[in-house]
């Protein structure tokens, strides 16, 4: 379901499905937390320091929607946010939190 937040005018959907796909068939589902106009993944979390396995889920994602940036926004103890980009060769990660 595509939403409209009134205060921005952004559209996102929350829990969107992405379907995995290996060599054309069907393998899997992922779900991303949200996807804020049909460009951008941002995934969610509460834990102490954004990882390295976080960076690694929010790339899947990327792959399985086929966009090419993302947003790691944690909400933990150490509050903190991480940009994933990837162009389908190169993965680039920026830390935004000391900006």
């Amino acid at each position: 379901m595509i939403a409209l937040n009134p205060k921005r005018g952004l559209r996102h959907e929350r829990e969107k499905p992405l379907i995995v796909k290996y060599r054309g068939v069907s393998i899997g589902e992922f779900r991303a937390d949200l996807i804020v106009e049909e460009q951008i993944v941002v995934e969610l979390k509460v834990v102490e320091h954004i990882a390295a396995m976080h960076e690694s889920q929010l790339l899947n994602y990327l792959r399985a929607a086929g966009l090419s940036v993302g947003l790691i926004l944690n909400f933990g103890p150490k509050a903190g946010t991480r940009r994933v980009g990837w162009n389908g060769k190169r993965v680039e990660f920026a830390d935004l939190n000391n900006r």
